[in-house]
């Protein structure tokens, strides 16, 4: 809330650094200013290592990042996580309140990752595939090393999956098409 109070201050002096055009960073600030009602310069660099030096450097004012790289950041103190965009508070930060919780109730986004395999893909094959993935999934240890890679893992089936794919392609198209986000 405090860092969008200021947007709000200095509508035109804001900026934000992303990976680069339709990258998640991108699209995840879209939404967050759209949600908010302000207006941030997008400046997009080649990749997230760029863009957050931006952040540390100062040409930016703000950026998103993955969890794992900030835990690299965040204890040299000259870096602030302000919110993550998850649901829940992340494991490896548990101070640090989502989107949500601090400014924008219901705001949530992320990235997820499905296991996939061709249409041709024998049916014991997938079988075993989804036993070893669920086995993988129902570990402690393994989801303990995802939460720490900085991942917050959900296990699912194909439904699962086809209707986040299918929620999270309505959300990210709509916002493409209202903020006539464009791929140069």
């Amino acid at each position: 809330a405090e860092f969008l109070d200021l947007v709000r201050r200095k509508p035109d002096s804001m900026s934000f650094a992303t990976a680069g055009v339709g990258f998640t960073s991108h699209l995840a600030t879209e939404l967050l200013m759209a949600r908010a009602g302000v207006s941030m310069m997008h400046v997009p660099y080649r990749g997230g290592s760029p863009a957050s030096q931006a952040v540390l450097t100062g040409e930016v004012q703000m950026n998103f990042m993955e969890a794992a790289f900030l835990t690299g950041l965040l204890p040299t103190g000259n870096l602030r996580a302000l919110a993550v965009t998850s649901a829940t508070r992340h494991p490896l930060f548990p101070d640090v309140p989502t989107v949500s919780e601090a400014a924008i109730p219901g705001f949530e986004t992320g990235t997820y990752w499905g296991l996939v395999a061709p249409a041709t893909t024998p049916a014991p094959v997938l079988a075993r595939l989804r036993q070893t993935t669920q086995r993988f999934f129902n570990s402690t240890a393994e989801r303990e090393r995802l939460t720490q890679a900085g991942f917050l893992p959900i296990a699912g089936d194909a439904e699962v999956f086809d209707r986040i794919k299918t929620e999270e392609s309505a959300k990210w198209g709509k916002l493409i098409r209202d903020r006539n986000i464009k791929v140069t």
